[in-house]
C-alpha cells in the first residue's frame, strides 16, 4: 500500500524531494547515494522525477535508517509553507491543494480536512497517498513547528490507523 505510486506516470517536484531531503543536512545526514541509486540525480528544484524512484528512495532510507528518518524527510517538507503567518486552519484546508501542486500525471492521492476545532484545539485529516503515515506525520508536524496554532502551545501530532481502510488519520492538537 505504501511507497508504491498510484500511476506509474506520475511525477513529483524536485522542489519537495530537495525540501524534504536538505533537512537531513541539518542532522549530518546525506542519502545522495540512495537518491542516485535509485535514479535521482542532479536533482533542481524545478525538475519533475518519477514519484516511484522517490518511493523507491524512501522505502531504501526506511529499510537502512528506520522510520524516524522517514519522519524528518517529512518533517522538511512540512516546514516549507509559502506562508508561515498564515492562518493555521487555512493552511490545513490548502493541505491538498499544496499537495498536488507537487505531484503531476494521474491520480497522486489527497489530504483532506476532516474537522477543526478551535475551542478544544483539535484537527484531524485524511491522508491517501502512496506516503507512509511516518512521512505524512512528519509532514503535519514540519508544518505546526513553522506556523503554529498559538503561539504558547506545544502541538502533538499523532496517527491514526483505521482496519480495512488505505488511507490513515493526522490528527493535531495544540
Amino acid at each position: 500500500m505504501y511507497y508504491k505510486a498510484f500511476a506509474e506516470e506520475n511525477k513529483v517536484s524536485g522542489r519537495a524531494i530537495l525540501s524534504a531531503v536538505n533537512i537531513l543536512k541539518e542532522h549530518n545526514m546525506n542519502i545522495d547515494d540512495l537518491l542516485n541509486k535509485h535514479g535521482l540525480t542532479d536533482l533542481v528544484p524545478e525538475g519533475w522525477y518519477h514519484e516511484q524512484d522517490w518511493l523507491d528512495a524512501l522505502k531504501a532510507v526506511s529499510i537502512t535508517y528506520g522510520p524516524n528518518t522517514i519522519f524528518t524527510l517529512g518533517k522538511g517538507r512540512g516546514a516549507t509553507v509559502p506562508d508561515p503567518n498564515a492562518d493555521f486552519k487555512s493552511l490545513l484546508i490548502n493541505l491538498d491543494a499544496a499537495y498536488k501542486s507537487n505531484h503531476i500525471n494521474g491520480e497522486v492521492g489527497y489530504f483532506v480536512l476532516e474537522s477543526f476545532d478551535e475551542e478544544m484545539k483539535f484537527a484531524r485529516l485524511k491522508m491517501h497517498t502512496p506516503y507512509p503515515p511516518e512521512y505524512g506525520k512528519g509532514v503535519l508536524t514540519g508544518m505546526v513547528r513553522t506556523c503554529k496554532p498559538d503561539p504558547r502551545s506545544f502541538p502533538k501530532v499523532s496517527v491514526v490507523l483505521m482496519e480495512g481502510e488505505e488511507a490513515f488519520y493526522l490528527e493535531v492538537s495544540w
